[in-house]
């Protein structure tokens, strides 16, 4: 394997800002940055990939795709061959999107695999199962989310399922529907968690990587957050081995 990443999100409105990063072991303080943005009304082009060296900061553009529209979220495999983005589109014409790619982990080259529709407006998460076999979208606006499978090629098949949340909460500015706002693989890959920032609810889906359908949406545990809070994203912090006298 070639160098190594750390992936984030960026997004271009006048200026750029850093957000959503994930990161893998470093190689030489070496690493592929890889930069989704908002492409509406600007000159951005979509994905960008750097060479970054993070001892010097340093970073020189190695590729970018063409024409992607608001990539806003991406993540990458765990075999960090293929990248999928989210399509954040909230308009009647272009509703929201999926996109794959397969990434060249030697050259820091996409090449477009191919793109679904989210079945929710606003799409605004993405995450791969450790396996590869299942990606997991939110639509923040759609109040929604969508289990895609994946063939060897790593292009997405259509939605296998569309689980909608209902609700509202305290915050009538922005808790007046659902609002799904992340998709999180458990580490042990046997459940799925799911953030709705509209209802105030963290839902643990029981998950099985084989299966069809893979989420237990009858077998949901719901947790209910204050009201108001919003919850957005989960984190499960990484397992540090400690030693023993």
């Amino acid at each position: 394997m070639g160098k190594l990443f750390k992936i984030c999100c960026l997004g271009l409105i006048i200026m750029m800002t850093m957000q959503r990063c994930q990161s893998k072991k470093m190689r030489e303080n070496k690493y592929f940055l890889l930069v989704g943005t908002y492409t509406d009304g600007n000159a951005s082009e979509g994905i960008y990939v750097y060479d970054f060296d993070d001892t010097s900061g340093q970073m020189t553009e190695v590729a970018h795709t063409n024409h992607v529209v608001n990539p806003s979220y991406m993540a990458l495999s765990e075999n960090e061959k293929y990248l999928y983005a989210v399509n954040e589109n909230t308009d009647d014409k272009t509703k929201g999107m999926i996109s794959a790619f397969a990434f060249n982990d030697q050259t820091g080259q996409l090449d477009f695999l191919n793109t679904q529709p989210t079945n929710g407006d606003a799409p605004c998460y993405v995450s791969i199962d450790s396996l590869g076999k299942n990606v997991a979208e939110a639509n923040y606006n759609g109040g929604n989310f969508s289990i895609y499978k994946t063939d060897t090629s790593g292009k997405l098949w259509p939605a296998t399922q569309i689980i909608a949340h209902k609700g509202t909460s305290a915050n009538k500015k922005i808790q007046t529907q659902s609002h799904v706002h992340s998709t999180i693989f458990s580490p042990d890959q046997k459940y799925l968690f799911v953030c709705d920032l509209g209802n105030d609810t963290l839902y643990q889906y029981p998950f099985k990587i084989n299966n069809l359908l893979p989420v237990d949406e009858a077998g949901a545990i719901k947790y209910k957050i204050p009201a108001g809070y919003g919850p957005a994203i989960s984190h499960f912090p990484p397992i540090i081995s400690m030693p023993t006298c």
